[in-house]
């Protein structure tokens, strides 16, 4: 899912890393991207401050539905299709 080149240029160009060579590419609404982007001592996903990740916004899997409209469990039947399909 994520543009591994892309990544490698924003990586080097702000002289950061990415918390593992695949990353975490958490699937996520909007509004909850910046809790899911902290460190694993809050509760989160990565190791520590000042690393590069990607994402893939939840409104991109739903075509067209709100992602606002969906239950937790149609969230996790998309997320777990995308892990598989991935």
């Amino acid at each position: 899912m994520p543009d591994l080149c892309e990544m490698t240029l924003a990586a080097n160009a702000c002289a950061v890393l990415p918390d593992r060579p695949d990353l975490h590419c958490p699937i996520a609404r909007i509004d909850e991207v910046a809790t899911i982007l902290c460190e694993t001592s809050e509760g989160r996903i990565l190791s520590r401050t000042g690393l590069v990740e990607a994402g893939a916004k939840l409104a991109m899997m739903t075509r067209g539905l709100s992602p606002k409209r969906l239950t937790g469990a149609q969230v996790s039947a998309l997320i777990t299709k995308f892990d598989l399909d991935w």
